[in-house]
């Protein structure tokens, strides 16, 4: 009696069982189903959409920061070179080891000057050419009447412009030159009153 009130149980439960799973099977359907499965992969697609999205945009929409650089300003000021007499007279007598006293320099030599006004001298001016270059190098000279002002490195063109002196030492009553063309040879060393200059000097030529 006990064994068939349990198999009429179990058969109960089986039929029910299968009743259950008609009804779910009908409310949400095989369609239903993918459905569902296909919304979810929407959802997860539409996601990935989004953030690629988002990354495109950030990406397009960036606006990139350029810094913006000012060139300093430069104010170009030319100013002369600063000479000391002491360094000028030493780069004059420098050069004594090449052109020592007695060395011919007479009127056909000449030299291509870099202080402008006179591009070439000849003779004793060619000679002081030379020498006021190896001191000034191409600092641009300026001519001048003023023989109260006279510098170490001054080129004296005197003897009613007929003869060039380049100035290593300023006295109180004379100058001593270098020069070349003094009877046809170097002489350094000599020294000329400047009494004699102002009476027959016709210019001064000057880098200072």
């Amino acid at each position: 009696m006990k064994k068939k009130a349990l198999l009429l149980m179990a058969v109960v439960l089986l039929i029910s069982g299968c009743r259950f799973n008609k009804i779910n099977e009908n409310k949400l359907g095989t369609n239903d189903s993918l459905a569902y499965n296909e919304n979810i992969m929407a959802n997860i697609r539409d996601e990935n959409d989004s953030e690629r999205t988002t990354t495109r945009i950030s990406t397009t929409t960036k606006v990139p920061v350029t810094e913006t650089t000012t060139a300093p300003v430069v104010n170009e000021i030319t100013t002369r070179k600063v000479f000391v007499a002491a360094e000028v007279r030493a780069s004059i007598e420098s050069m004594k080891n090449i052109y020592p006293d007695g060395e011919i320099w007479d009127s056909s030599k000449s030299y291509r000057w870099k202080g402008g006004i006179y591009p070439i001298g000849y003779g004793s001016t060619g000679f002081a050419f030379l020498l006021s270059d190896s001191a000034f190098g191409e600092a641009l000279a300026q001519k001048h009447t003023n023989f109260d002002s006279i510098k170490v490195g001054d080129i004296i063109r005197y003897l009613d412009d007929t003869h060039s002196v380049v100035v290593l030492e300023v006295t109180k009553k004379n100058v001593v030159v270098a020069e070349g063309g003094y009877d046809g040879v170097v002489k350094w060393g000599r020294e000329i009153p400047i009494s004699e200059i102002k009476e027959t000097g016709t210019y001064i030529m000057t880098r200072w």
